[in-house]
């Protein structure tokens, strides 16, 4: 039977309960990311009038000779997408066996600051890495040594393309 169809057995108000709970970790999860993009484009918006600033000004002549107009040069997010770190970190395991959880360790090893702080995190980050892992082996870029049963870890390798 799958999730879906136990899911669909349920009783309507244990259901509800669920989706509730579900949407609250969800809600959760993403309130912390939105709150740090709305910080984020607010230290841009106040990096722009300061520009804008400084531009009148100069042109006014307000400001002197010796004054260079800076305006701040763009930058990535310090943290690249899931997808990137996987794939940076293959590297490191192109010449032996290793699991979802070597990725894992690898990754927050590599960008500490991405480690999950609760379990509704390290539940996300965990299933998102297994399902870049799967697609992986589905593009031929990984493949599946040992595990292929749900009950065992599965072990990967990287295959030499």
């Amino acid at each position: 039977m799958t999730c879906e169809e136990v899911i669909a057995r349920l009783p309507d108000e244990l259901r509800a309960k669920i989706g509730t709970n579900a949407r609250a970790t969800v809600d959760s999860h993403h309130a912390r990311l939105i709150d740090h993009k709305r910080q984020e484009l607010q230290d841009l918006e106040l990096e722009h009038q300061q520009a804008v600033e400084d531009l009148e000004r100069t042109l006014r002549g307000e400001i002197g000779k010796d004054y260079s107009l800076q305006v701040p040069e763009w930058q990535e997010s310090a943290s690249p997408t899931r997808e990137s770190m996987v794939l940076a970190v293959l590297s490191d395991f192109s010449d032996q066996d290793f699991i979802r959880r070597d990725v894992e360790a690898r990754i927050v090893e590599v960008w500490p600051e991405v480690e999950p702080q609760t379990e509704p995190e390290a539940n996300d980050f965990t299933s998102g890495i297994a399902a870049l892992m799967r697609d992986l082996v589905e593009k031929g870029q990984l493949q599946v040594r040992k595990g292929e049963s749900r009950f065992e870890p599965r072990v990967y390798g990287v295959k030499d393309i």
